[in-house]
């Protein structure tokens, strides 16, 4: 799932929930959504979106194409 559209879905408790797990803030989150997270941000950002919404996961191929391929 795009990081825009997980955003766009889910409540604000919820994007609170994972700056905490992702340890940044909510703000820095909406940014990342425009632009890319750093490799080690991806993989805390699919790691987490795994735990916290299981059906609506966010993969680390998603956010970085230039690094990972979708079948990694």
């Amino acid at each position: 799932m795009k990081f825009k559209k997980w955003i766009k879905k889910h409540s604000t408790e919820e994007l609170r929930k994972l700056a905490k797990v992702v340890g940044c803030a909510t703000n820095y989150l909406y940014h990342v959504a425009d632009d890319r997270p750093s490799a080690g941000l991806a993989k805390k950002i699919e790691t987490a979106t795994k735990k916290l919404t299981p059906g609506h996961i966010v993969t680390k191929s998603e956010l970085r194409p230039d690094i990972w391929s979708k079948t990694e």
